[in-house]
């Protein structure tokens, strides 16, 4: 049976998790791996991404990804956050959170709007979790502009031309460094450079979870965690993470969450 938590605990159990989400706090969860605000057999879904199962993909994920303020990333770090609506009953919380990005790369701050869904077990972790990124378009819009200046790029389309570059340079490095052995990808990183700039598309705000050199971004920063398991990610194939393997009706009908119901107090 699922819990009965007080609106205060739920908004305790919310605001911990976001404290946590915040650099460094989040490297220390990274470091575990196993991240105890996570039950076992949590659901994570991500509209931007993909669907995430499991503890030890959500840790890295959701604490890994933005962990290191100086790597070759479109939002490095976050900083400080905002819960700015905030409903809860039962196990199931729903919030809008704005969060703070230092974003090193283009040296800008910028506020990030994520809609949550959360739902915990009786042992206070995240069984499930539903997130989608607000104005994600307008917000990757502003980062390539802010591209643009930074690289000097007169134009968008010269912009995404530098950022690709710029992108496919840290995760060739990345890929060097960690994916050797059994784990290698890419021949040599020529190979690698002429993979992710000419040989995929570079991503509409929709597709980080698809075969685009963005999505391969977002998976560059958690090869260093597991090597074994990220480096097909970042890979020509993308490794089952980076694939066009869903139509938009799929992606709309899909019934992923089964831990609980979604809609508490139905019978």
């Amino acid at each position: 049976s699922c819990p009965k938590f007080t609106y205060n605990e739920l908004w305790e159990l919310e605001t911990k998790f976001w404290d946590n989400f915040l650099y460094p706090a989040n490297l220390e969860q990274a470091k575990v791996v196993n991240s105890t605000f996570f039950a076992e057999n949590v659901q994570g879904r991500v509209d931007i991404t993909r669907n995430f199962p499991g503890r030890e993909l959500n840790t890295e994920y959701l604490f890994g990804l933005f962990t290191d303020p100086n790597s070759v990333s479109l939002l490095n770090v976050p900083v400080s956050y905002e819960i700015t609506e905030f409903t809860a009953n039962d196990y199931i919380a729903a919030a809008t959170t704005v969060v703070m990005f230092n974003s090193s790369l283009f040296e800008i701050v910028v506020p990030v709007t994520i809609d949550t869904f959360i739902a915990w077990n009786d042992r206070q972790e995240i069984l499930q979790y539903d997130a989608t990124f607000r104005w994600f378009g307008f917000l990757l819009d502003t980062l390539v502009a802010a591209a643009a200046k930074k690289l000097g790029a007169p134009s968008r389309v010269e912009a995404i031309t530098t950022l690709t570059h710029t992108l496919a340079t840290g995760i060739c490095q990345e890929h060097d460094k960690y994916c050797t052995g059994a784990s290698k990808q890419y021949g040599d990183n020529a190979e690698c450079m002429n993979f992710l700039t000419g040989s995929i598309r570079f991503g509409q705000d929709y597709e980080l979870g698809r075969n685009t050199l963005l999505c391969r971004s977002v998976h560059q920063q958690m090869v260093q965690y597991r090597p074994e398991v990220h480096c097909p990610h970042i890979g020509p194939a993308g490794g089952g993470m980076c694939v066009d393997d869903q139509t938009y009706e799929e992606k709309a009908l899909e019934k992923y969450f089964t831990n609980a119901p979604f809609v508490s107090g139905t019978p």
